[in-house]
């Protein structure tokens, strides 16, 4: 006879009854589903503290690891504070630097002229 209490448990992939990753420990590629987080920006990074997402390591984490939250949105933990996206590569962070712009005209070149080319002479007998 079957027993019935983990039927339904072994029916099922793990990933939808098992426990997901423990948000206190939250690390590189792990997924979470937080109904409070709605996009990928500093607003809801800043949301992830208080939530309980603790990063492991608490260390700036390696360029590109970051976390998965409702899927779609990830964060990475930059030593100091959750960020949106995936860490950056060291030293590649957003610049203020101003560069001058270039003024672009809209009128095409003109083309230079084509000789036509001569007709043939007829040949003589």
């Amino acid at each position: 006879m079957t027993d019935l209490s983990t039927y339904y448990d072994e029916s099922y992939p793990p990933s939808l009854w098992a426990p997901g990753p423990d948000k206190g420990s939250a690390s590189d590629d792990d997924a979470f589903t937080e109904p409070t987080i709605t996009a990928q920006d500093l607003p809801n990074a800043a949301k992830l503290g208080p939530l309980g997402y603790v990063a492991d390591p608490l260390t700036a984490w390696p360029t590109g690891d970051g976390i998965y939250v409702n899927a779609v949105h990830r964060f990475y933990w930059n030593g100091t504070a959750w960020q949106p996206g995936l860490a950056p590569v060291v030293g590649d962070e957003p610049t203020t630097e101003r560069f001058e712009a270039i003024p672009v005209t809209n009128t095409p070149e003109e083309p230079e002229p084509v000789e036509p080319e001569p007709e043939p002479t007829p040949e003589q007998p």
